[in-house]
């Protein structure tokens, strides 16, 4: 992977489960309940894969240096005035990278065990 992409799989990270709960949240009520479940369950798990890849990513960094070793991405770069500069950016270093792992498995187990849990709801959708 090359230097560029592995910095915005950071960003992928956030975006996946935004956009099922965007999709469920939006088009739920029209969407079967089976597809509820897979855009949910499928968003967090997806984002469990990109998790995969960017503690990879910051394992392969790490050197012979003794620093440890950090990714950055930069979403949004809002205001730059003389040296003060404000960006919405995302940042991982070795314990973050830890838990974004523990965060996506829990969270993707937690949907897993819901599709059961509130299978007689009739908005489902709204818990996704």
């Amino acid at each position: 992977m090359d230097m560029i992409g592995q910095f915005d799989v950071l960003g992928l990270i956030v975006l996946f489960p935004l956009l099922g709960a965007i999709i469920n949240g939006l088009a739920g009520p029209k969407l079967p309940r089976k597809l509820v479940d897979w855009i949910g369950c499928g968003a967090i798990f997806v984002s469990f894969l990109f998790s995969m890849v960017a503690f990879r990513a910051l394992n392969a960094m790490r050197g012979a240096d003794g620093d440890a070793p950090h990714l950055t991405y930069t979403a949004y770069e809002w205001i730059y005035t003389g040296d003060t500069m404000l960006d919405i950016s995302f940042l991982l270093d070795p314990l973050s990278a830890v838990m974004i792992l523990v965060i996506t498995v829990v969270g993707f187990l937690i949907h897993v065990y819901s599709v059961g849990y509130m299978e007689g709801d009739p908005s489902k959708w709204r818990f996704f």
